[in-house]
């Protein structure tokens, strides 16, 4: 009787021990299990920080995305969507390459991935570049991300898929194709049709007021848009002068129901400070309506024959011109020195420089870009003359 009730007090207390042991076992699973990286985390992003230049024309599509991982890569896919058409071509630098994806947890800080992290693969990239240079405001284009070495950085990646709660697009790689010089660019771009690799044709333009303004003064701004108040107002340009195109099609608006781009514009000249209320000679930069300008390019005005310019003799001006110039500078710099002697001559070179100036003025629409170069040339050189003697 005894040894029957020993036996059964060490079957229980066997039975005991084996209980105890399976829940160590679960414990211990359980911990590692908590300790490990979870598969997926699901984040809600709203208003996703982009940088870069294409943060201008696309954002991230508010609402849920899922960062994914096998253990050894891990993936999130993202919609773009278009809310602004580039006034250029876009097109990808060759160094570096790259659109990157960077987690960033509830306190607003950023997981250090290193040099590798959620990257665009090229044709990802292409997908996205398409999106900017072809699609119309409104579309939209999933384009998905990959860590390739999400496994050789465990805990980093652990605290992403536990602690993520949005991400921000780091964009390296885009730029106006036209800024690009053939060696930056992405070799994947090249002959695509995108890029000018061509020198850039030097455009100039004769200030053409139309009638708008009572003035005739246009308006040269400090950003491309049409503003009541002038807040954006850099400097008056008087009709009929000439400025250098610095960019074309810069923004595309509409202005009293008439559709037209705005232009880049450097000015060299006597132009209306309205800070100082008065004229003053220097250059400026600044945007201009185009419906105000009337453009001349040197490969259309390289199409006419000789014969336009030989009935007005423009070359022949310029010549005479630039000869009057010179000989009221050396005028100039003689009366500055002190010889008082030049005075009369200082009277009959002003009366007949002005009256050249009128005749350059009048034929200055029939100019080549050529032609309009050295009269603006001309100028500068008189213009810089004058300043040097007030000072």
């Amino acid at each position: 009787m005894t040894d029957i009730r020993s036996f059964l007090e060490k079957k229980k207390l066997n039975s005991e021990i084996r209980i105890t042991n399976l829940f160590v076992l679960l414990l211990i699973v359980l911990f590692f299990t908590s300790c490990g990286t979870p598969k997926e985390k699901e984040v809600t992003v709203s208003n996703v920080e982009i940088s870069g230049i294409i943060k201008d024309f696309v954002k991230v599509v508010d609402g849920n995305y899922k960062f994914t991982n096998n253990g050894k890569e891990a993936f999130i896919t993202i919609q773009f969507e278009l809310v602004e058409q580039p006034y250029q071509m876009l097109c990808r630098k060759k160094h570096p390459e790259e659109i990157r994806i960077n987690p960033i947890d509830k306190d607003g800080s950023v997981f250090n991935t290193g040099v590798y992290g959620f990257s665009a693969s090229r044709t990802e990239m292409s997908k996205l570049k398409d999106l900017l240079n072809d699609g119309k405001v409104g579309d939209k284009k999933r384009i998905s991300f990959e860590w390739r070495y999400f496994g050789q950085n465990k805990e980093i990646g652990a605290s992403i898929f536990k602690q993520s709660n949005t991400f921000e697009v780091i964009d390296e790689s885009f730029n106006f194709c036209g800024k690009l010089n053939d060696s930056d660019l992405h070799w994947d771009d090249k002959g695509s049709g995108y890029v000018e690799i061509n020198e850039p044709t030097i455009l100039y333009a004769t200030v053409n007021t139309n009638g708008n303004f009572p003035d005739n003064l246009l308006r040269m701004r400090s950003t491309p848009q049409a503003d009541a108040t002038n807040n954006n107002f850099v400097i008056s340009v008087p009709k009929g002068e000439t400025v250098e195109i610095l960019e074309k099609n810069v923004k595309q608006d509409n202005i009293n129901g008439v559709s037209g781009y705005w232009v880049k514009i450097r000015y060299s000249g006597k132009g209306y400070d309205k800070s100082a209320k008065d004229y003053s000679n220097s250059t400026w930069e600044g945007y201009a309506w185009e419906k105000f300008l009337l453009i001349n390019s040197e490969e259309n005005n390289n199409n006419n024959t000789s014969k336009d310019n030989k009935g007005n003799n423009i070359d022949e001006m310029l010549d005479s011109y630039e000869k009057i110039v010179n000989q009221y500078i050396a005028i100039l710099k003689k009366y500055k020195a002190g010889d008082m002697s030049v005075l009369n001559e200082y009277t009959k070179f002003t009366q007949e420089y002005a009256s050249y100036s009128q005749k350059m003025s009048n034929v200055e629409g029939q100019f080549t870009a050529t032609q309009t170069k050295r009269f603006l040339d001309i100028n500068n050189k008189y213009q810089k003359a004058l300043i040097d003697l007030a000072q």
